[in-house]
């Protein structure tokens, strides 16, 4: 009879090979709990970030209720004076008590570089000029816009449903676009530098959501304050009233409330701005990444997309702090996109660094992209007790074609030809 052999290890697995498969099982725990880890940090993040911005909104709604209450008391107090002054409007002290109004009113900009100013002056009172708080946004601009992919063509075509992108698109093309030019318009972008068209959306935002857009705390206001206006300029006219407000705005600008308020705008914008842009800079897979304040990072590296991030603010940062700064100016301002197929004008144009470097001569020629806009000073039309209180206080001095445009642009347009 044969024997056979058996092999006791032929059938059972060896200590080595069960050893090896535990790490396996421990190392994909490790990785879940990771995770789970990192979700939680995240989330944590995110929770005090709200609770952070919660109360800086409970801080600004109770500095908003104190600034309303010194409001209604001052309403209060100078309808008393006008009720006083009607009921002894045929005592011998009746100007006497005109002329004490009168200097109550000189005594609140006193102080102030507003006090004298006539219906027809036209002076600013800024504390930097246009063309330099400019320098500042265009940096922001620039910057930003040279944070990318060095990629040949738009990631995918722009949606025409969505009428944000549509109207940054029409705004650095410079003409109002209806669903049927989008691909057109869009074919046109992508012939161009990847870095030269994002700089023009950059500055088509800036345009629509800063200087085109009323701050809201000059925008905005209550019935009461209307009122409260409303009887300035009966009793004692539309230019102190206009004298007035300046001044009101002027120190408003300058508290740490409204300065505060600024960096987080920005931030806001940023984002926005990033999610809106992804379709176009973005691979479709990747579009939905995001950073831990939702900005959009378009799959780029860290480096990259985090110095978009950080221009983008600054860009932002920038163009709210000339919007408020040049609110105390008596002169309203222009800018002004130059379509595609606009002949080169050296008064009112200056060629992109790009093509200066490269030694094109621009004259005679039609540009294919502005990236910044011209900006023009308008002359206000002077002002007079007759004219309506919508022509005395101005709350966005970015609207448009108000008053005589002067000659020459006070910032010239970037292009590229």
């Amino acid at each position: 009879m044969s024997s056979s052999y058996h092999d006791p290890t032929k059938h059972r697995s060896s200590p080595e090979s069960a050893s090896r498969k535990r790490p396996r099982d421990s190392i994909e725990n490790d990785i879940i709990t990771s995770a789970q880890e990192r979700s939680l940090y995240l989330a944590e993040f995110r929770l005090e970030s709200a609770k952070r911005e919660i109360q800086t909104q409970e801080e600004t709604i109770g500095e908003l209720n104190t600034l309303v209450e010194l409001y209604v008391k001052e309403n209060m107090t100078l309808q008393h004076q006008i009720s006083i002054l009607a009921a002894t409007r045929s005592d011998g002290s009746l100007l006497e008590r005109y002329i004490s109004l009168e200097k109550k009113h000189n005594t609140c900009i006193a102080n102030t570089p507003f006090k004298g100013l006539t219906g027809t002056s036209r002076e600013w009172f800024s504390s930097t000029k246009i063309n330099d708080w400019w320098s500042d946004v265009h940096h922001g601009i620039q910057q930003a816009g040279l944070a990318i992919k060095d990629i040949g063509t738009w990631r995918s075509k722009p949606s025409c449903e969505n009428k944000e992108l549509r109207r940054l698109i029409s705004k650095c093309l410079g003409r109002d676009l209806d669903q049927d030019k989008m691909g057109e318009a869009s074919s046109r972008l992508s012939k161009l530098r990847p870095t030269s068209v994002l700089q023009a959306l950059n500055t088509a935002s800036v345009i629509c959501w800063v200087l085109e857009t009323d701050l809201p705390e000059f925008g905005g206001q209550s019935e009461l304050l209307a009122s409260y206006q409303d009887h300035i300029a009966a009793e004692v006219g539309n230019i102190a009233l206009r004298n007035l407000d300046l001044a009101a705005r002027r120190r408003f600008i300058r508290t740490k409330a409204f300065q505060e308020q600024i960096p987080g705008t920005a931030k806001k914008l940023s984002v926005r701005l990033s999610n809106i842009l992804a379709p176009l800079f973005a691979e479709h897979s990747r579009q939905e990444e995001k950073d831990w304040d939702q900005f959009a990072t378009w799959g780029d590296d860290n480096s990259l997309w985090e110095d978009r991030r950080g221009h983008s603010i600054e860009m932002f940062t920038a163009a709210l702090k000339m919007k408020a700064d040049l609110q105390l100016n008596i002169e309203d301002y222009e800018p002004i996109i130059y379509p595609p197929g606009t002949l080169f004008d050296k008064n009112t144009m200056r060629l992109d660094w790009a093509d200066s470097m490269q030694g094109s001569a621009p004259q005679g020629r039609k540009i294919a992209l502005c990236i910044e806009p011209a900006i023009f000073i308008r002359q206000r039309e002077a002002i007079d007790n007759g004219c309506p209180i919508s022509d005395v206080l101005i709350p966005n001095n970015f609207c448009g074609k108000r008053g005589k445009r002067l000659p020459g642009p006070v910032v010239k347009a970037r292009v590229v030809i």
